[in-house]
């Protein structure tokens, strides 16, 4: 599957922006356990890819955030995911594994098959070709769901306690978008093609489109304007 690999930090926070509902997918290469779990509550602090995620700390997946450094895939869920994405934070991994029990279709990062090698070696140099093996060595023990339009590979960098939650600070690392849901400048959804999901709440989604810029905004004459302001009052 061909897809938009992004490195530059700067377009890496703007898939974040419109905050999207997203699978978080986690991955415990020494232990051969995995878990994915709905995650809304994040936000972009800097446009140079490092955001903040709440998690409850009863949540069977912040067990395998014990330790700084963990490697996780964020998996941008869009409409069309709507029922997998209330099936998934449904049940818990800690009972069963979710991809056999919801029958979850999961790949690699990218949209790779979990059959396909990925452990490349790893140069030292740092030419583009370097780069990319390594990206695709961090890859190598990671799943994620292919119905995603986006994954996005990301690290934990430290974590606080509120209140019975985790305050996870992370950053983004590289991320691969379906060309039908990159624009070159963000994550939007291109024509005919559905929609990624925001959440409001008690099983209820929006989706999100793009609106025309400034420029295309047909601004109403001042009359109007303060008619309306005053009708307003």
């Amino acid at each position: 599957y061909m897809a938009v690999e992004i490195v530059d930090k700067a377009l890496l926070s703007r898939l974040l922006y419109p905050n999207p509902v997203c699978v978080l997918s986690v991955t415990d290469a020494a232990a051969g356990t995995y878990n994915h779990m709905i995650i809304t509550w994040l936000s972009c602090y800097d446009n140079k890819g490092g955001f903040m995620c709440s998690m409850n700390q009863k949540r069977h997946t912040a067990s395998f955030f014990a330790q700084p450094g963990t490697v996780f895939v964020l998996g941008v869920a869009a409409s069309n995911m709507a029922d997998t994405v209330l099936a998934i934070g449904a049940c818990s991994g800690r009972d069963a594994p979710k991809e056999a029990h919801l029958s979850l279709r999961a790949c690699r990062p990218g949209w790779h098959s979990l059959d396909t090698p990925m452990a490349l070696p790893v140069a030292q140099g740092k030419g583009a070709a370097d780069k990319a093996a390594k990206r695709r060595a961090v890859e190598a023990d990671l799943r994620t769901l292919e119905p995603c339009v986006a994954h996005i590979v990301c690290t934990m960098d430290e974590r606080i306690e509120r209140d019975g939650h985790w305050i996870m600070f992370c950053h983004m690392l590289h991320a691969h978008v379906r060309p039908s849901h990159w624009s070159g400048r963000g994550l939007v959804a291109g024509p005919d093609s559905p929609p990624v999901l925001t959440f409001l709440g008690s099983q209820q989604f929006a989706h999100m489109v793009s609106v025309p810029g400034p420029d295309s905004i047909i601004q109403a004459p001042a009359s109007e304007a303060t008619a309306s302001e005053e009708h307003e009052s």
